[in-house]
């Protein structure tokens, strides 16, 4: 369940199994999507305070009593502590 101040609003922290070298670039979408037909249909999802440890991703509050099933895949793209710390090594040879 998620519960937050704003309505109809899920958060959902994420953290990296390993950090990034610096914030990455985030990559948020629906790959499924399961509603009734008696409603309009409006979905947002976003990823917000990325850092290099993790992010926030929102979505709607599927608590809500309305037949809504939102399935959300992410991707992180960006430089790895471990490839930095290989580059660095590498320059000081």
């Amino acid at each position: 369940m998620c519960r937050t101040p704003e309505p109809r609003i899920c958060r959902l922290d994420v953290k990296f199994e390993q950090p990034f070298a610096a914030p990455p670039l985030i990559h948020v979408g629906i790959v499924g999507l399961d509603v009734s037909n008696r409603d309009n249909l409006r979905v947002r999802v976003s990823a917000g305070a990325i850092s290099a440890k993790g992010f926030t991703g929102r979505g709607p509050d599927l608590v809500q009593p309305r037949d809504l099933d939102v399935e959300v895949s992410w991707l992180a793209l960006g430089r790895s502590v471990s490839s930095r710390t290989e580059a660095l090594l590498h320059l000081a040879e």
